[in-house]
């Protein structure tokens, strides 16, 4: 039996000559995006408000394919900053993956993470990805096109508390770019362990439909999937890679209906489509 994909297939879900912004990149997810994109051959640039942190992910991940450069998505300038840098090496920007700002998965699992610190750092987040995308967006949609794909974690919980707002932030991208040729979706992800700690994510791998917290590594291709020819008839979409059962959630964890916990398990199933 012949297994080997069709040009077809291998064409469509190819990133060869694409070049690849992963912003907050040398966190977890961001890590893993960036795996995904070098797997599928496209050069990648890891953009971090922590460059040390970045040179290392880039040197991990090795190959002169990967390289690292500055990058606080919340500010105008050093988006401009790290696109000039990025034009000047390569000439083009194909694909812009947004990780997530990951701050919480730094807190030791046996430590109370304060909750004024805890919303804003996802609001540094939902900033960060929206300020990357309008700068780097822009120049693809004065280029002829390119790709934006959010990421954020998987689970209903932390920081699934902002799914809605990530969605609304897709859907708006989406219209914005609508006519410049630049595809804008998002997908949620598996979450980082840290991120959650033994209080949370033993309790939700029981719930889970897998009985267990998706890896990272096992929503690779579905990042591929997105940021690849392969899904360029999706536009203002949001594909779900992990997800917990939301009435048991709500049941384990007290929500309440109404709750911002609960509009963001609501988030997760039926409006997204």
């Amino acid at each position: 039996m012949n297994t080997a994909l069709s040009p077809l297939l291998s064409d469509s879900f190819s990133l060869k000559d694409r070049v690849v912004v992963v912003t907050c990149g040398a966190g977890q997810l961001g890590q893993e995006a960036a795996r995904a994109a070098l797997e599928a051959g496209a050069e990648v640039v890891i953009g971090d408000s922590n460059y040390a942190r970045a040179q290392r992910v880039a040197s991990d991940l090795g190959g002169r394919e990967v390289s690292a450069g500055y990058l606080n998505p919340t500010r105008r300038d050093s988006c401009h900053e790290l696109l000039a840098a990025i034009i000047a090496k390569h000439g083009r920007i194909d694909v812009v993956l947004n990780g997530p700002d990951e701050a919480l998965s730094t807190t030791p699992v046996h430590q109370e993470q304060p909750l004024e610190k805890w919303h804003a750092e996802l609001a540094m987040g939902m900033r960060g990805a929206l300020g990357a995308s309008l700068a780097f967006g822009a120049f693809m949609a004065a280029s002829g096109g390119g790709t934006i794909v959010n990421i954020v974690p998987g689970t209903d919980l932390v920081p699934g508390l902002d799914a809605e707002s990530v969605i609304v932030m897709t859907r708006y991208l989406a219209n914005y770019f609508r006519d410049d040729g630049v595809r804008v979706n998002s997908i949620f992800e598996g979450t980082p362990p840290r991120a959650l700690g033994a209080r949370f994510a033993e309790p939700l791998q029981g719930i889970s439909f897998l009985s267990r917290i998706v890896k990272c590594e096992e929503t690779r291709a579905a990042i591929v999937f997105l940021a690849s020819e392969a899904s360029r008839q999706l536009h203002g979409k949001t594909v779900i890679a992990a997800r917990a059962a939301e009435d048991r959630t709500s049941d384990l964890f007290g929500f309440s209906e109404g709750t911002v916990a609960q509009g963001a398990i609501a988030a997760n199933t039926g409006r997204v489509a």
